[in-house]
């Protein structure tokens, strides 16, 4: 109250405002100290749960060295890996050197139409109406420097190829009905390059007969890259030249699995879609360069695929009803010179024990299957490392400034965990009995102000390992659950509980929130009798601001009273 208030009133020359305001910081003071011992519960709160992620981390680690094996770590190598790749992909692969010599790969079945699908266009027809796939515009086209007009809508292919082979241009112009293409070829049988285009050009007609400067030129002649009427897999059946005629609506069947058809609404390509979605066990695709489909069957070996036509014309249309089948087969190799095996597959995982081979290529390989040291150090060390990231967690927690200053059930953890990693394990069965004897420990140096951290001595591991590798995996975990996994994870399965003491202080309804909750309510009572005070305290001016007005208006009335008697 010695602060010092403001007096500026009206009536009392004191302002209440003020002074009620500055009253009730002081009034507010024990609130603000409750506010503050809120965060710092919150802060416990926080401190507590990042402790336990930490501990459950370890015990995830600890509890891996029983499920995971840490010293059941191999790898599989292969000194030609274009002929065979090797992993490893069991728990316990069988060690050594295994030559591998691959003499066939697998293949699947491969089928795909006997002709062509589309038909065969006619060169009496006008261009746009002959069945060339693409449709063709009105302009002008070059071939060796010299320009030709065409109108699609008037011109035959046999107009064009007349006026080419009339022309100045030195080249003849062809088309073979059997092959459906179109080939242009030198008058006087030289090898020169022909032309093709012109950056003037107008017309896509080189474009729309496959003549573009993709199509290979040989012995002066050059050939379009695909039949001239091949079909478009992206318009409806119903609008498809196929050479065979319309194709009708119903279905057919691949292997058995029925494939429906509406020539209405399907495209070449959706038929294709569900004959992949389908349960037929192939992949079909359209050949764009040769109008065909093909279907190869999604597995290996010499099995047949049966097309079958039921009230679609689907397959006769497409050439499918008596496909070309080319037979897959079987990979064929041998392990160590042994016998040749046979496998449907080019992944084998049943030649080498916990071993899988893919084979690439024919050819020879030696495969080295055996334990993988470094991939063993790297799950200690990581074990090593968990371990002392949780003792400098307690630590730095637990710290005069950490948010858990002295905590006692912490630090009791932290002491458990170092006498667990620096105890003797009993029934390890060797001459190793501690982490100390084989590389594990604080080192050499000690400074009684630095956090205990956990050194791994590869060499000295490694050393250990070959002297007796069974001895340094009891170590660890071991059928009577001594080892220090063992153990560690038992123990932090009490502590990083959902039922341990340190979780229970951060449930819901834990210790914690219930000391907030507490908190919470001495600060609503608090704001409840502060507010009441303050509306007291106003009051209270307000009435004394009422008697000095009132003591004000009565002595100006005994002013003028007197006033009147000084007139007599």
């Amino acid at each position: 109250m010695g602060s010092g208030f403001s007096a500026s009133g009206l009536i009392s020359g004191l302002d209440s405002n003020d002074i009620v305001q500055q009253l009730m910081q002081l009034e507010r003071r024990p609130i603000m100290r409750l506010e503050n011992s809120i965060g710092k519960l919150e802060k416990e709160k926080e401190a507590t749960n990042e402790l336990l992620d930490s501990f459950r981390s370890l015990r995830t680690l600890a509890q891996d060295f029983r499920t995971n094996p840490a010293f059941s770590q191999f790898e599989a190598a292969s000194s030609n890996e274009d002929a065979v790749r090797a992993e490893v992909s069991g728990d316990n692969p069988v060690t050594g050197t295994f030559a591998v010599d691959v003499h066939q790969l697998a293949s699947p079945t491969v089928a795909k139409s006997s002709a062509t699908m589309g038909a065969s266009i006619d060169t009496n027809e006008p261009l746009n109406d002959s069945g060339i796939r693409e449709s063709i515009n009105a302009g002008q086209f070059t071939i060796n420097g010299v320009e030709f007009e065409v109108d699609p809508d008037n011109d035959t292919l046999g107009d064009v190829m007349q006026m080419v082979n009339d022309s100045g241009a030195g080249v003849t112009m062809s088309y073979d009905a059997d092959t459906d293409r179109v080939t242009i070829a030198n008058d006087d049988g030289s090898t020169d390059l022909i032309n093709l285009g012109g950056s003037q050009d107008t017309s896509n007609f080189l474009q729309a007969v496959n003549l573009t400067d993709e199509a290979p030129q040989e012995n002066g002649a050059v050939t379009s890259t695909r039949t001239l009427g091949a079909v478009d897999r992206n318009v409806t059946l119903e609008d498809v030249n196929f050479d065979g005629g319309a194709m009708t609506a119903g279905s057919f069947s691949i292997n058995g699995v029925s494939i429906t058809v509406d020539p209405t609404e399907d495209t070449l390509q959706t038929v294709l879609d569900r004959i992949n979605n389908s349960d037929a066990r192939v992949t079909a695709s359209y050949d764009e360069i040769n109008d065909t489909i093909r279907v190869v069957s999604d597995q290996m070996g010499s099995s047949t695929i049966n097309f079958s036509s039921n009230s679609s014309n689907f397959l006769e249309l497409t050439n499918l009803a008596d496909a070309e089948q080319a037979a897959g087969q079987s990979a064929r190799f041998t392990v160590n010179g042994g016998e040749v095996l046979t496998r449907n597959s080019n992944t084998v995982s049943d030649a080498i024990g916990g071993v899988r081979l893919q084979l690439d290529s024919v050819g020879a390989s030696t495969v080295t299957v055996e334990q993988d040291d470094d991939a063993i150090v790297e799950r200690v060390r990581g074990f090593v490392d968990a371990y002392n990231e949780n003792v400098a967690k307690v630590r730095e927690l637990t710290s005069r400034e950490g948010a858990l200053a002295n905590d006692s059930t912490v630090r009791m953890v932290e002491n458990s965990l170092q006498r667990l990693f620096s105890d003797v394990v009993e029934g390890a069965g060797g001459s190793f009995s501690s982490l100390l004897e084989i590389g594990i420990s604080t080192g050499r140096g000690f400074d009684s102000g630095a956090v205990p951290q956990l050194q791994l001595d590869e060499e000295q591991f490694l050393e250990a390992m070959q002297t007796d590798q069974a001895n340094v995996r009891n170590l660890f975990t071991n059928q009577d659950r001594t080892g220090i996994a063992d153990r560690t994870a038992s123990y932090l399965d009490e502590v990083a509980s959902s039922r341990g003491v340190l979780a229970r202080r951060t449930a819901p309804s834990g210790s914690i929130a219930q000391r907030i909750r507490n908190l919470n309510d001495q600060i609503d009572r608090t704001e409840d009798r502060v507010a009441r005070r303050e509306k007291r305290l106003r009051a209270q001016f307000t009435h004394m601001e009422q008697m000095l007005a009132g003591f004000q208006n009565q002595g100006a009335a005994v002013g003028q009273l007197g006033a009147g008697f000084r007139m007599f």
